[in-house]
């Protein structure tokens, strides 16, 4: 038997949940040295836990089928979604609403002029930064040792004369 979809397509959920629920923890886990935390009441410690059983599960189930098909290793094929049975929606009708005709009143604002204002003047005070002055570096003075190449002498060497034929 090979991996189905399940009814509505329950069981590819939880299979993807669970190996998903598993990489986070795993990626959790290289990245700062420990799982999930707990979360509330535990329950993230327990989703993850039954997630790494989950995902050993479906390991030994790959492993099996694997084993058993003397085809050797193939992908579970999914079936097509015009072959799948869902149930049949039942046939519905929107009721016709008539909604009565409604005008509204004719409605004018009135005018509304807001009263003059001025804002006060304010006068901030002046700021002056205060000098200072930078103390005076000065780079100490170096000296590069004298450095001469050594004298190599070459042998001379001399090349024989070969003719060529």
């Amino acid at each position: 038997q090979s991996f189905g979809i399940g009814p509505y397509g329950l069981e590819l959920v939880s299979v993807v949940t669970s190996v998903g629920l598993t990489l986070w923890s795993l990626g959790s886990f290289v990245q700062r040295g420990r799982g999930l935390p707990a979360g509330p009441l535990g329950l993230l410690g327990l989703a993850e836990g039954l997630s790494y059983l989950a995902a050993l599960g479906l390991l030994a189930a790959g492993a099996s089928t694997v084993l058993k098909a003397s085809k050797g290793f193939e992908l579970p094929t999914l079936p097509s979604p015009s072959s799948l049975n869902l149930p049949k929606l039942p046939d519905f009708k929107v009721p016709d609403i008539k909604v009565p005709n409604f005008q509204a009143p004719d409605f004018k604002a009135p005018d509304f002029q807001a009263p003059d204002f001025k804002a006060p003047d304010i006068k901030v005070p002046d700021f002056k930064s205060p000098d200072f002055k930078l103390p005076d570096f000065k780079v100490p003075d170096f000296k590069a040792p004298a450095f001469s190449m050594p004298d190599i002498k070459m042998p001379d060497i001399k090349m024989p004369d070969i003719k060529m034929p």
